[in-house]
């Protein structure tokens, strides 16, 4: 068991308590202040750390390539001319923005480091991003593979967190970490209206395989916004103390985000699909609905 740091600062100075499951988990509560500074810490880590990763390693991705509408598999080529113009002069804005957010967070995230006692593992990868790669990986047909990308990056631009919208304004928190998030929430609106923009015009030139497939993932994007990062947590559970099977009965309380708290989060998302007419086919409709995104009737 490595010993808990003694941070000089409070928890709630890294993080709000009710938007850290872990931190408000009965066997950690029974740890100590202490343990508390550290989860909330990490959890602040972890945000930062999936940031530079989504940003860099997956939103970037999408948007270099409508910087180079030939090189994006075909899809911004079926888009009108003007249209075309349009989507590589905002790409080139984006692309250095979410460049930003990724250096912001980086930084942020030594600091955090150095304030806490708290390490980050560098290799470590965010689940919801290994589950994305994987299904891409998972795809044979490369432009299908991109027209995945592609729908995830529309759904992670468009979504509304909670932590995006608390940290800025939660006067507890270090001002270094509210200006973070308030800069990247400022950023995040203007790329929301530009993806929703852009998801509905694809929409409209994919043939009906091509919304289908597309369609079928939706569902599974927005679900792995509300995945636990299980490795991550159960990693840091062993630095506790916990046994194997009291970290995995843990690991098993914290679940995922529930369908109520995911639909509020998704509705900008939601909205990005019911007016690109995702909804008027009746069997993705019907899917959303099972996974109670949209009310049955």
């Amino acid at each position: 068991m490595l010993a808990v740091l003694e941070a000089p600062l409070p928890a709630n100075r890294y993080f709000p308590v009710d938007l850290v499951p872990l931190a408000s988990h009965p066997a950690i509560l029974r740890l100590g202040e202490p343990v508390q500074r550290q989860v909330r810490a990490r959890h602040l880590l972890r945000y930062l750390h999936f940031t530079r990763a989504l940003e860099i390693g997956t939103v970037n991705r999408v948007v270099e390539e409508m910087c180079f509408p030939n090189r994006s598999m075909g899809l911004w080529e079926r888009l009108p001319a003007e249209t075309q113009q349009h989507v590589a002069n905002e790409a080139y804005s984006i692309y250095r923005e979410e460049a930003e957010h990724a250096l912001e967070a980086h930084k942020l995230l030594g600091d955090i480091e150095a304030q806490s006692g708290v390490r980050w593992d560098r290799r470590e990868r965010p689940t919801r991003l290994n589950l994305l790669n994987q299904r891409i990986a998972a795809e044979v047909d490369p432009q299908r593979g991109f027209l995945l990308l592609f729908g995830f990056v529309c759904v992670s631009e468009t979504l509304v967190t909670q932590t995006l919208c608390r940290l800025p304004t939660d006067p507890k928190l270090l001002p270094s970490v509210r200006k973070f998030a308030a800069d990247h929430a400022r950023d995040e609106a203007r790329h929301a209206r530009f993806f929703s923009a852009l998801f509905a015009q694809v929409w409209q030139v994919l043939n009906d395989s091509e919304r289908e497939f597309l369609g079928r993932e939706l569902v599974g994007f927005l679900r792995m916004f509300g995945q636990l990062d299980s490795e991550s947590i159960a990693a840091e559970l062993d630095e506790y103390g916990f046994s194997r099977t009291e970290r995995d009965t843990l690991v098993q309380d914290l679940g995922v985000v529930s369908s109520g708290r995911l639909r509020q989060e998704a509705a900008r998302a939601l909205r990005m699909f019911q007016e690109a007419g995702v909804f008027l086919n009746p069997s993705l409709r019907a899917d959303f609905v099972a996974a109670g995104l949209l009310d049955p009737s």
